[in-house]
């Protein structure tokens, strides 16, 4: 489901790749993100959510089987390397004991987990990520050290990147 600007969508994992994604006010950054672990593949749940996002944030994920695949995720590429850069998580899914376990890696790295159960309203943050000197960060997630669902569900339904220093729009800061 298509969320519309000032998002950047992803419409399959298999799409691969966006170039020159759009800001918050809808100007194009030159900073591209791909597919760099694969993805099970979709859920559309139907979710809701009290962030504040659009309900096709909430409503759709990329979810990886962690039985089968045991971690996935996304490289940001042509980022501004004299910059540090803010994570906020969102992962919803109609299902009980899932977690996922967010890993932002630059020049340096951190971790958080969130539970994707029935998640109506917390993200996790990671803040303060450099790039590497090639201007890259990588973001990997797999199941979290809770996760007891039955497949190992893990995913994604939405994520922001902001600039050092930005305020976090939605949600409380849980991390």
């Amino acid at each position: 489901m298509e969320t519309g600007t000032p998002f950047n969508d992803f419409k399959h994992p298999n799409d691969l790749k966006i170039s020159d994604l759009m800001d918050e006010s809808g100007d194009l950054t030159g900073f591209a993100i791909e597919v760099s672990h694969p993805f099970s593949g979709t859920l559309d749940r139907s979710l809701a959510n009290d962030l504040g996002l659009p309900h096709s944030a909430s409503s759709d994920m990329f979810f990886s089987d962690g039985i089968h695949i045991a971690q996935s995720g996304f490289l940001l590429t042509n980022l501004n390397r004299e910059r540090k850069y803010t994570f906020v998580f969102y992962g919803a899914i109609n299902d009980g004991g899932t977690e996922t376990r967010y890993v932002v890696t630059g020049k340096n790295e951190e971790a958080a987990t969130l539970v994707n159960d029935y998640n109506t309203s917390n993200v996790v943050v990671i803040r303060d990520i450099v790039p590497l000197d090639d201007a890259t960060i990588a973001i990997t997630m797999s199941a979290g050290p809770n996760n007891v669902q039955w497949a190992r569900f893990f995913g994604i339904n939405c994520m922001l990147i902001l600039p050092e220093g930005s305020d976090i729009p939605i949600g409380a800061d849980n991390n």
